[in-house]
C-alpha cells in the first residue's frame, strides 16, 4: 500500500509546480521553508509543536497586489476576462473558474469529483500545499448540508488514503481564511525537518490511544492537552463521524479535523482526528493545524511552546473537559 502511495503521490506533483504556475506564484515560493520541532523546555513528554516557517507568508500581499495590478492592466486594454470569476475577491472563487474554463492549474480532471476540485495553494507554505475546494461559493452558508454530506467526507478520505495525504479542515468561526468557501487543506504525509528528519506533520501520529466509552472505534489520544477523539477505521466510520459532525454543526458548536492516512506504522485503516473549540478565533491566531499541533509562521518568527499553548487552552478545551456523550 505504502508503495502505490508514494507513487500515486510522485504521479500526482508532476503537475503540481506547472500548476501552481499557472497563478503566477513562482515554483520558488516554498524554497526556504522547513519544518522545525518546538518542544516545551520545561517537559519533555509534551507533544513538541510543527512549525512550518515560510518566507511566502511575507511575499503573498505581495503577489496578490502584483495580481491585482495585472488583472486592472487587462481591464484598462480593453481585455476579456480570462475565465469565470477572473479577478474575485474570493480567490478560492478564481481558482474554480481557471479550473473550469481554462484548466491549467488542476491537479485531476475538472469532473473527478461532482461538487469539488483539487488545485495547488496559491500561495503554499510547503511544497505540495494542496487545496479540495468546492465548485460554489457559500453565499447562505450552507454548512450543515456541506458538512454531513457522505460523498464529500469520503473524497477527502479516498484523496487521503490514494496519495498518503494527510487532510485538514478549519471552521468558518476557528480563523478560517475564507470562511465563505469550503475547503479542506492536503499537506504530505511525511515530511522532512529542518535537520532532515522524517516526520508526521501531524504532532498526534504514532501517540497512543485509549479506549473510551464511546466503542472500539473511538479513541481518546494519550500525551495531548486539548480534547481530541481519534475515530479508527478511515472510510468504515464514515457514518458514526458524519453524525457526531452534523450534530456539532447543528448546536453551532466550532471544530476542526485532521484525516490520517494508512501508514505502515498503524495497525488500522486511517484515524479521524476531531477536536471542539470553546470559543470563536475572530482574530485567527491559532490556525487549523493547531490541535493536531501544527504551527505556521514567518521566516524568522520565533514561536514559544509555553505562550503558544496558553494561547490554544484559550480558544479549544482541555483534555476530558468536552461533553462528547451529547453528541456521538
Amino acid at each position: 500500500m505504502e508503495i502505490e502511495q508514494k507513487q500515486a503521490f510522485e504521479d500526482l506533483m508532476k503537475n503540481w509546480i506547472p500548476a501552481l504556475s499557472s497563478y503566477g506564484t513562482s515554483a520558488s515560493f516554498t524554497n526556504d521553508s522547513e519544518v522545525r520541532l518546538i518542544p516545551n523546555p520545561n517537559n519533555s513528554q509534551d507533544i513538541p509543536f510543527r512549525a512550518f516557517f515560510s518566507s511566502g507568508f511575507s511575499r503573498r500581499r505581495e503577489l496578490m497586489e502584483r495580481q491585482r495590478r495585472t488583472l486592472e492592466e487587462r481591464k484598462n486594454k480593453g481585455l476579456p476576462p480570462r475565465w469565470k470569476n477572473d479577478g474575485a475577491s474570493c480567490f478560492l472563487c478564481d481558482n474554480v473558474g481557471q479550473a473550469q474554463d481554462v484548466g491549467d492549474n488542476l491537479l485531476l480532471p475538472f469532473n473527478a469529483h461532482p461538487n469539488h476540485v483539487l488545485v495547488p495553494n496559491r500561495y503554499p507554505f510547503t511544497k505540495s500545499h494542496i487545496l479540495f475546494c468546492a465548485k460554489e461559493h457559500d453565499k447562505i452558508s450552507r454548512k450543515v448540508p456541506e458538512i454531513i454530506s457522505g460523498e464529500y467526507l469520503a473524497a477527502v478520505i479516498e484523496l487521503a488514503e490514494k496519495y498518503g495525504l494527510g487532510a485538514l479542515r478549519n471552521h468558518p468561526r476557528a480563523g478560517m481564511s475564507l470562511p465563505d468557501h469550503e475547503h479542506v487543506q492536503f499537506y504530505p504525509h511525511i515530511i522532512s525537518d529542518s535537520s532532515g528528519r522524517r516526520i508526521s506533520p501531524n504532532g498526534l501520529e504514532g501517540c497512543d490511544l485509549q479506549p473510551t466509552e464511546y466503542g472500539r472505534d473511538v479513541c481518546s489520544v494519550a500525551r495531548t492537552r486539548l480534547d481530541t477523539l481519534a475515530f479508527k477505521g478511515g472510510d468504515s466510520s464514515i457514518e458514526k463521524i458524519l453524525g457526531v459532525l452534523s450534530r456539532l454543526e447543528e448546536s453551532n458548536k466550532i471544530f476542526t479535523w485532521y484525516y490520517e492516512p494508512s501508514g505502515k506504522n498503524q495497525q488500522h485503516q486511517g484515524l479521524f482526528f476531531l477536536t471542539p473549540h470553546k470559543k470563536e478565533d475572530a482574530d485567527r491566531t491559532i490556525g487549523g493545524g493547531s490541535p493536531v499541533y501544527i504551527v505556521s509562521a514567518r521566516l524568522g518568527e520565533t514561536i514559544n511552546f509555553v505562550d503558544h499553548m496558553k494561547n490554544l487552552e484559550r480558544h479549544i478545551f482541555p483534555r476530558g473537559m468536552f461533553p462528547w456523550e451529547i453528541y456521538i
